[in-house]
């Protein structure tokens, strides 16, 4: 299964590359409209991250709007040779959090409120080369517990959360609470967003961060930091393994909630439109006789349009929506 759903998704990454070829040269030719909206492509990733960003940004506005303070987070979560284990490290570790959360709940009220978003990425190292990571991936490697499988191998993934969290407490007590549960030398990683002019900024490269495509490792050769590029092959066993799951990066995302804040309708990351105000008319005939179908709803026409969309009170708009979809008075 996991093969065919790379055979797939590779077929969908040719047709992206060429179309992006095409667009270059004539952006209007119909050929070049295709996208295959892969979270690995290059062409397409820009999307996914500009939705990311606005996705981080709501939810940001949701918590600054109920009066509480932002955090940023970096949590080191494990260390493998085996990059099947990102999977279920992530799911790990979006059950520890939640349960972190409902324990402190317990005694204290205010801990109901702790919020997070952000994403599970993963760090790539060649295994034993400890000497040019610096003193503090070292240590921070050395404390890391192991997933999956503890064999040997050349590259060393180490997952991590980058993440935004919502806390109406003490900023101290929730790096304190994280470091109890997460513990290690330089595993956990908490600064406040108190900056109102940088903030929206920050929020913005937590959401680009975590998603973003090109995958870089840093080395200190002499106390000197180097950014190099993944290799070739350590890329493409990434790429699969996303491609492997079909599910873009939605296994790899953290939304925790403060409980008690209204659940928003969850938006699919590869299918979010532009359009954020995006009204019920333009929903499509099958949505509107499935509203329909379920409210059982009274022949009136006004009462129909108020039913579907309480922000629309044009009759003769609603006429030719209902009409659309096949409905006739009694």
């Amino acid at each position: 299964m996991a093969t065919h759903q790379i055979e797939l998704a590779t077929r969908r990454l040719e047709r992206c590359a060429a179309a992006a070829r095409v667009r270059r040269r004539s952006p209007y030719d119909p050929t070049a409209q295709y996208r295959c909206g892969i979270v690995v492509c290059s062409s397409c990733h820009c999307r996914h991250a500009s939705n990311a960003a606005r996705r981080a940004q709501r939810w940001a506005a949701d918590a600054l709007r109920d009066g509480q303070e932002l955090l940023l987070v970096t949590v080191l979560l494990a260390k493998t040779t085996d990059l099947r284990a990102l999977r279920s490290v992530a799911k790990r570790f979006n059950r520890d959090f939640r349960n972190l959360r409902a324990r402190l709940a317990k005694r204290q009220r205010h801990w109901a409120a702790l919020g997070a978003w952000g994403y599970v990425e993963v760090a790539a190292v060649w295994a034993g080369d400890d000497a040019l990571l610096g003193t503090r991936w070292s240590d921070a490697l050395t404390d890391l517990p192991q997933a999956g499988d503890d064999g040997a191998g050349e590259v060393l993934w180490v997952p991590h959360a980058h993440l935004l969290v919502s806390t109406s407490g003490d900023w101290q007590a929730v790096r304190d609470a994280l470091e109890q549960q997460w513990p290690g030398r330089w595993r956990v990683d908490v600064r406040p967003l108190t900056d109102d002019r940088d903030r929206s900024a920050e929020i913005n490269q937590v959401a680009r961060y975590s998603t973003k495509c090109r995958k870089t490792r840093t080395i200190w050769p002499d106390g000197v930091p180097c950014v190099l590029d993944w290799p070739t092959e350590w890329a493409e066993a990434w790429e699969d393994e996303i491609l492997s799951w079909g599910q873009g990066l939605r296994p790899l995302s953290v939304t925790m909630r403060p409980i008690g804040r209204r659940q928003q309708q969850p938006v699919d990351e590869a299918d979010e439109t532009e359009r954020e105000d995006e009204d019920e008319f333009y929903a499509g005939p099958v949505v509107l006789r499935q509203r329909y179908t379920d409210a059982r709803l009274t022949p009136s026409l006004t009462a129909i349009a108020d039913a579907l969309s309480p922000s629309a009170r044009s009759a003769e708009i609603w006429s030719a929506c209902l009409r659309a979809v096949g409905w006739r008075p009694r």
